[in-house]
């Protein structure tokens, strides 16, 4: 959903995403990494099925032909 106006917009959007065969990397404390400067282990897991659920509003003001503003706030869930 969009709204425009000569100085500026709003838009506002829902979404939701279906994965099969979702894989995932967690960091795994409890092992030591072997390469220098590596910021820990991860281990990747299939965990079947996962859906992902959220919404984005974005502003966008333009103040005058020098100075603008814009701003985004996303929530995800899933």
């Amino acid at each position: 959903m969009n709204y425009n106006h000569k100085k500026g917009f709003i838009k506002f959007s829902v979404f939701n995403y279906h994965f099969d065969n979702y894989i995932f990397g967690a960091h795994d404390a409890t092992l030591w990494q072997m390469t220098i400067g590596a910021n820990g282990v991860k281990i990747y897991d299939n965990y079947g099925k996962a859906n992902i659920t959220g919404a984005e509003l974005s502003l966008n003001q333009n103040w005058n032909e020098f100075l603008g503003s814009f701003t985004t706030v996303a929530y995800q869930y899933g």
